[in-house]
C-alpha cells in the first residue's frame, strides 16, 4: 500500500538524518490526511463496515447540501496543493492550527541563538557549495559516495541546495525571524521550495551522473507527485461522517476506505480528532529533545563546527575545476577519517557491573557512534552546576574527538544528560570522580550518581576530570 511505502521512506530519511522540525509539520499537515487509516486492518473494518449500513440504509453516495463535501474538500487539497500551499494550512480546523503554531513558539524559545545562527551558517555554505560545484561533486560520486548523504543525482542534490538555501535565508536565518513570523507564514515561506512542483520537468546537467535504478527526481517530489494524483471518491455520508475510497493509480487493485468528521468546519480523518491531543504531546517531546541536541551539539562542538564552516568558506572560495577537484578529495578524506561510517548497531548490552576490568579501547571504525549513556545525577542542579558537570561528564567519553553531551531532562530530584557514543558502559562509569556512582544499569543503559552537598568541592583541583 501507498501508506506502507511512505512509511519505508520515511524510515530511510530518518537514518539519513533528514528528520526535521518542517518534516513533522509537513506529515502532520497534509500526509496524513491522505493517508491515515491505511496502517490498521480495524479502520479499514470499522469503514467498510459504516459503508455497508451506510448503502442498506440507502444513504446517497454524492457529496450533498450548499457546504464543500468531503469527497471534494480532499479532491481540491491532492490536485492543488503543490501549487497553492496555503490549502495545506487552511485544511487544519483552527484549533490544529493553534496547538501547531503553540509548539512552533515553544520551539523557537527553546533553541539557542547562538547554536541555530552557527547551523544556519552551515547550511549557507553547503548550499553555496552545492550551487558552485555541484557538477565536480556529482562527478567524484565515480569513486565514492557523497559523506553521510550517499550517492545522489543532479535533480536530487539542485532539490537539497534548494532547501538549504532555503532554510538559510530569511526569515529562517535567526531566532528571532523564527519567533517573530507565525507558524503559517514560515511554512509558506518553505513550502514553494518543498513541494517545488516545477523541478520534475527540470533535468539539469549530465544524464550519465544519475545513479542506475534512481529515479530522477528526489523521493519527497516523487512522492508529492503521487499524492497529487489519488483518486478520491464518496462512499457514504451521514450528516458530520462520511467514508472516503482512495484509489493510488500505482496500485489501484488496494483501495483504502477512510472514515471523515466534520469538525469546526474542516473535513478531517476520524482518527486525527480522537488523536490530535496524544499528537501534539509526542510532537513537544519530539521538538524539545531536536532542541536540546541541536543546543548541546552547538555547545560541545563549537571548534569542529567552526573548522568545517572554514573549510567549506575555502572550498566556496576555489574557481579552478583542478584545484577544487584536489581540495574536495582531501576534506572527503579527512571528514570520514573523522567520522567513519559503521554499519548497524554493535553497543555493548552485557556489562557485568561487579566486574570493572575494561576491555581495551576499540578503534573509533569499530564502535556504534549512536550508542549512548544516561547520566542521571542524583538532585536538580543550577544552571551554575550544570555548566561545571557538562565537560567533567563529557570527559568521561572514551572518544573525544566525537564525544557528545546533552542535556536531556531535569526535575526537582533529579538531572539527566545524554552521553554519546558509549560502547563501554562500565569504563564511563569507573572514570567517574566527580561523584559517586549509584548504580548501573546495563539494560537501559542508564548510570546513577551522587554527588557531594557542595559541587565542586571547595580547594578540589580534581573537579577537572583528566582521563
Amino acid at each position: 500500500m501507498l501508506q506502507a511505502e511512505y512509511h519505508d521512506r520515511s524510515l530511510a530519511l530518518r537514518k539519513e538524518g533528514s528528520r526535521s522540525y518542517w518534516g513533522i509539520l509537513v506529515s502532520c499537515a497534509f500526509a496524513g490526511i491522505v493517508l491515515t487509516g491505511c496502517a490498521s486492518d480495524e479502520t479499514s473494518n470499522q469503514s467498510a463496515s459504516t459503508s455497508t449500513n451506510a448503502a442498506s440504509s440507502g444513504d446517497s453516495t454524492q457529496d450533498s447540501g450548499t457546504d464543500q463535501g468531503p469527497a471534494e474538500s480532499l479532491r481540491e487539497l491532492t490536485s492543488r496543493f503543490r501549487t497553492e500551499p496555503k490549502l495545506v494550512w487552511d485544511s487544519l480546523p483552527a484549533s490544529f492550527q493553534n496547538s501547531l503554531q503553540e509548539q512552533h513558539e515553544l520551539f523557537a524559545k527553546r533553541i539557542s541563538p547562538d547554536a541555530w545562527e552557527q547551523i544556519v551558517r552551515l547550511l549557507n555554505q553547503f548550499a553555496l557549495l552545492f550551487e558552485k560545484h555541484g557538477g565536480q561533486i556529482l562527478a567524484a560520486q565515480n569513486d565514492k559516495p557523497l559523506p553521510f548523504l550517499g550517492e545522489m543525482n543532479q535533480a536530487q542534490l539542485d532539490y537539497l541546495q534548494g532547501l538549504l538555501k532555503t532554510l538559510s535565508s530569511p526569515p529562517f536565518e535567526s531566532v528571532d525571524g523564527l519567533q517573530q513570523k507565525p507558524l503559517n507564514e514560515l511554512w509558506l515561506t518553505l513550502a514553494p521550495q518543498l513541494f517545488d512542483s516545477n523541478a520534475q520537468a527540470v533535468f539539469v546537467g549530465d544524464p550519465s551522473l544519475t545513479p542506475p535504478g534512481e529515479p530522477p527526481t528526489p523521493i519527497l517530489l516523487d512522492y508529492f507527485e503521487r499524492l497529487s494524483q489519488i483518486d478520491v471518491s464518496l462512499v457514504s455520508r451521514d450528516g458530520d461522517r462520511a467514508v472516503l475510497k482512495l484509489v493510488d493509480p500505482q496500485v489501484p487493485d488496494e483501495p483504502t476506505e477512510l472514515e471523515f468528521v466534520r469538525f469546526e468546519g474542516k473535513w478531517v480523518p476520524a482518527s486525527w480528532k480522537e488523536n490530535w491531543s496524544l499528537w501534539m504531546g509526542r510532537l513537544k517531546l519530539t521538538l524539545d529533545d531536536f532542541a536540546n541536541y541541536l543546543n548541546g551539539f552547538a555547545l560541545v562542538q563549537t571548534k569542529q563546527l567552526q573548522e568545517l564552516e572554514d573549510r567549506l568558506i575555502a572550498l566556496n572560495q576555489i574557481e579552478e575545476e583542478a584545484e577544487f577537484k584536489l581540495a574536495w578529495e582531501s576534506a572527503v578524506q579527512e571528514l570520514e577519517e573523522r567520522f567513519p561510517r559503521v554499519s548497524g548497531f554493535s553497543a555493548t548490552s552485557n556489562i557485568n557491573a561487579d566486574a570493572p576490568e575494561e576491555p581495551a579501547r576499540k578503534p573509533l571504525s569499530e564502535i556504534d557512534l549512536q550508542s549512548e549513556a544516561t547520566i542521571i545525577i542524583n538532585r536538580a542542579l543550577t544552571k551554575e552546576e550544570q555548566e561545571k558537570v557538562s565537560p567533567l561528564i563529557l570527559d568521561l567519553c572514551e572518544y573525544p574527538e566525537v564525544a557528545l553531551i546533552l542535556f536531556s531532562y531535569k526535575d526537582e530530584r533529579e538531572t539527566r544528560f545524554r552521553l554519546m557514543p558509549v560502547p563501554n558502559l562500565q569504563s564511563v562509569a569507573n572514570g567517574v570522580q566527580f561523584g559517586e556512582v549509584q548504580k548501573i544499569d546495563t539494560e537501559q543503559r542508564k548510570i546513577w550518581i551522587e554527588l557531594p552537598e557542595t559541587f565542586p568541592a571547595e580547594g578540589d583541583a580534581s573537579s577537572e576530570v583528566s582521563q
